[in-house]
């Protein structure tokens, strides 16, 4: 039963990091992997594969999700863009259940991160029928990397 409790704990104090932050401390929306970069098998080498999962429990009023899978350089000193997702339009606007963005690059050996950004507009704390702009990361701590040997191709 503790481990339970500390797990809901846990997944609580995770939320915590999200955007929209409301009088009281409710939070708008956030972003988290959903599926941290991983080898799919496939033609030639494969792809390497990431996706992120956002959702707002008040719909805002503009919303954009930014995803891309970024390749360690200079000994984990730089981190370099190898995919991005389009942009998703107002008409994706997650919902409370939330939606599932995935960013997927040709499988080269590496370590492999996922980074996403939100921005938008949406409800303001401080009035009613105001807006607020917003535009806020992935948290740190869901960054974590990961090393990735693509299998050779034979011939």
């Amino acid at each position: 039963m503790i481990g339970k409790a500390a797990l809901i704990v846990s997944l609580l104090l995770n939320f915590a990091d999200g955007c929209g932050k409301v009088n009281g401390g409710g939070y708008v929306c956030d972003i988290r992997v959903n599926v941290h970069p991983h080898h799919v098998p496939g033609k030639g080498r494969g792809t390497i594969e990431a996706a992120v999962k956002a959702w707002c429990d008040q719909p805002p009023t503009e919303h954009r999700l930014y995803v891309r899978l970024e390749i360690e350089r200079d000994d984990g000193k730089r981190w370099e863009e190898v995919a991005q997702s389009d942009p998703y339009p107002d008409a994706r606007i997650p919902t409370p259940n939330g939606i599932i963005v995935k960013v997927t690059a040709q499988c080269v050996d590496g370590i492999f991160r996922v980074y996403a950004r939100a921005e938008g507009r949406g409800p303001d704390p401080d009035g009613p029928g105001k807006d607020k702009r917003f535009n806020f990361p992935l948290p740190e701590n869901e960054r974590y990397a990961r090393s990735i040997k693509c299998p050779d191709i034979k011939t």
